[in-house]
């Protein structure tokens, strides 16, 4: 399994929050969240990456800067990487269109996707997923750590 290093940039976009959309039944397109519109730019980037449970979402100059920085390293992880990410349209509304791939690998019954900023990208998930997969409570010691560092 091709591991990837996602150090990135300080100049970077960074993205902020959760949030929950549905997808359109004939269309396969959701709505994306405003407060990572601006951020994802006017050419966002799909990455399905294999045995992920979610797919990720980059603007183009966060994914463009993985790459340029994996090319020097592991140049096979760069190309593999251009390979496989889908590039997509912000419509006029904020809408995408979710690929074919998603449902592929997900199911083709997910009607909602939760959108979950993940520093230098969105994680795209599938609800029912997500509920699965952060069922679970904090440990009072990482709330106790993430008081501490947001103090």
């Amino acid at each position: 399994m091709l591991r990837f290093s996602l150090a990135m940039e300080t100049s970077m976009t960074t993205f902020y929050g959760t949030a929950t959309s549905v997808i359109a039944p004939k269309t396969k397109q959701v709505t994306v969240p405003r407060i990572m519109m601006d951020a994802l730019g006017a050419d966002p980037v799909i990455v399905p990456l294999p045995g992920c449970p979610y797919f990720r979402l980059y603007s183009r100059a966060n994914l463009d800067g993985l790459v340029q920085g994996l090319a020097h390293e592991t140049p096979y992880q760069a190309r593999y990487l251009s390979r496989i990410a889908i590039p997509v349209k912000l419509d006029t509304q904020r809408r995408i269109t979710v690929p074919q791939q998603f449902f592929n690998a997900f199911g083709s019954g997910t009607k909602r996707i939760v959108f979950v900023s993940a520093m230098s990208h969105v994680q795209l998930w599938p609800e029912d997923l997500w509920i699965k997969n952060t069922s679970y409570n904090l440990s009072a010691t990482v709330i106790s750590l993430l008081n501490e560092v947001l103090a």
